[in-house]
C-alpha cells in the first residue's frame, strides 16, 4: 500500500475536517508571513495541499536545492525517531493484535509518550514541562472555533456543512501550499546566508 492509499484511509484528514484534529498552533513567521498552523512534511506522492510540504526533485534553483537537501534531513530524522521507538519497544515489531483502529493509535502514542518521558527525566526536564503556566490549551482549526460533536448535533445543518466546506477548502488550498513551500524555501536560504 503506498502513501496515497494509505491518506485515503486514514482518519487523519476526516478528523481535521470533523474538528478532532487540530492544526493550530502559537504563532510562527516564515520568511515575514505569520503562520499559525502546522504542516505535515511528505514526499512528493501527497497532493499540493496547504497541509502538505513537499521536496523539491532535480530542481535547478540552488534555494530549492537547499530547501529539498533540508527537507529531506528533517524526514529522515521523524524515520529514524520511528526506528528508536520500534527497537525501544518490541511491541511495535510484531504483528499487533488489536482490531480497531483507535487502539492501535493507543499503543503507539503509549510508545511516543513514554519514550519522550524515559528521554526528558534522562534530561531533568520533567519538571518545567509539568508546570501548569506553561501547558497550552486546546486551539481551534485555522482560527475558527472547534467543531465538536455536541455543536455539531446543535448547529444546522447548512452552517456546519459550510464550516466544514470552508475549512476543507483552506486544507486543500494549492496557492496556500506554494505560498508556504516559497516561504520555507527563502526562509532556508536566508538562515544559509
Amino acid at each position: 500500500m503506498n502513501d496515497i492509499n494509505v491518506l485515503d484511509r486514514s482518519s487523519i484528514v476526516g478528523s481535521m475536517l470533523s474538528g478532532d484534529a487540530c492544526l493550530k498552533t502559537d504563532p510562527y513567521q516564515i520568511n515575514g508571513t505569520m503562520r499559525d498552523w502546522m504542516y505535515y512534511l511528505v514526499d512528493g506522492i501527497y497532493p499540493d495541499w496547504a497541509i502538505f510540504v513537499s521536496t523539491y526533485t532535480n530542481s535547478p534553483n540552488p534555494k530549492e536545492r537547499s530547501f529539498a537537501e533540508e527537507q529531506e534531513k528533517v524526514r529522515k530524522d521523524i524515520e529514524c525517531s520511528f526506528g528508536v521507538l520500534v527497537q525501544r519497544f518490541h511491541v511495535l515489531q510484531r504483528p499487533l493484535r488489536q482490531w480497531f483502529l483507535d487502539e492501535i493509535k493507543d499503543v503507539l502514542y503509549c510508545c511516543i509518550i513514554l519514550h519522550n518521558m524515559i528521554t526528558e527525566e534522562k534530561n531533568g526536564a520533567l519538571d518545567e514541562a509539568n508546570n501548569p503556566e506553561k501547558s497550552r490549551g486546546n486551539f481551534p482549526l485555522f482560527g475558527r472555533q472547534q467543531i465538536t460533536r455536541h455543536e455539531a448535533a446543535q448547529d444546522q445543518v447548512s452552517l456546519f456543512a459550510a464550516r466544514v466546506a470552508q475549512f476543507d477548502n483552506m486544507m486543500q488550498s494549492s496557492y496556500e501550499h506554494f505560498k508556504l513551500k516559497k516561504d520555507l524555501v527563502e526562509h532556508i536560504s536566508s538562515l544559509k546566508e
